[in-house]
């Protein structure tokens, strides 16, 4: 930056002109039209003081702008899984106690009571019919649930976690000067 002087005008004020300046003219604030003198003129005028070095604000970038918008994203959609498999997670977690017993117990509870004929007859249909396929236990089917939507409820989590370090790390990272 080079070096700038104080042009003093009739009526009190002084202008500050740069040496690509010399020879023109310049207006001062009262309307009246200054003549600059040439560079050796310059030099005998009272040297300006430096002007402060004005920083700019800094500028809000598109990068800034995507980071922070995604993870405002991110934010949403993991409040969005955690409620959604939370609510789901409350609707099973009642039915995981084991019935094993009980069920076993309803199911033998009239052999007791056949005849040799009757176990017979149902022995030959099961062996004519089979057992049916194999089906998981409710309560197994629940704690199989239970775990899905606890793994979804962490997904949710991170995410929740990840997008607000993303917005907010968004804000405080250097930006370019406006």
């Amino acid at each position: 930056m080079s070096q700038h002087y104080l042009l003093p005008c009739s009526c009190g004020q002084k202008i500050r002109v740069a040496p690509a300046q010399a020879g023109g003219q310049v207006s001062c604030g009262c309307g009246k039209s200054l003549t600059v003198p040439t560079l050796r003129g310059l030099r005998a005028l009272e040297p300006a003081a430096p002007e402060a070095s004005r920083k700019a604000a800094p500028g809000w970038s598109v990068t800034h702008g995507i980071f922070f918008s995604g993870g405002i994203v991110l934010v949403i959609a993991g409040i969005a899984i955690l409620a959604f498999h939370l609510f789901r997670y409350t609707q099973v977690a009642g039915f995981t106690v084991d019935q094993t017993e009980a069920v076993a117990a309803r199911h033998t509870a009239g052999v007791d009571e056949m005849s040799a004929t009757q176990m017979f007859d149902e022995w030959s249909k099961v062996v004519s019919e089979g057992l049916g396929e194999k089906m998981t236990p409710p309560w197994e089917a629940a704690k199989q649930m239970i775990a899905a939507n606890m793994f979804w409820m962490k997904t949710g989590g991170g995410a929740i976690v990840v997008g607000l370090l993303l917005s907010v790390l968004s804000l405080f990272v250097a930006r370019p000067p406006a």
